[in-house]
C-alpha cells in the first residue's frame, strides 16, 4: 500500500486512544481513502506521502465515499 496523498492528521485520540491519519491509497492499483490507525501521535505523524507500508503490519480502515 502507498500513500499518495495524507488528507487529515486527527490532533487528539479518539475514544479508542488511536491517532488516526486519513489519506488516499493506493491498494492493489486502485486508489481508496483509507484511516490509517496508530497508537502514538509519534507514529501518526512520521507518515509522509509517497511512502509504501506493510498492508499486513498497517491497522486500516477503508472508506467508501459516493
Amino acid at each position: 500500500m502507498r500513500i499518495n496523498k495524507i488528507i487529515h492528521r486527527s490532533m487528539r485520540a479518539n475514544d479508542e486512544g488511536l491517532w488516526l491519519v486519513w489519506a488516499q491509497c493506493v491498494i492493489n492499483g486502485q486508489y481508496r481513502y483509507c484511516a490509517l490507525m496508530y497508537d502514538t501521535f509519534e507514529e501518526a505523524k512520521a507518515v509522509k506521502e509517497g511512502q509504501v507500508l506493510d498492508i499486513e503490519k498497517t491497522r486500516f480502515s477503508i472508506r467508501n465515499y459516493g
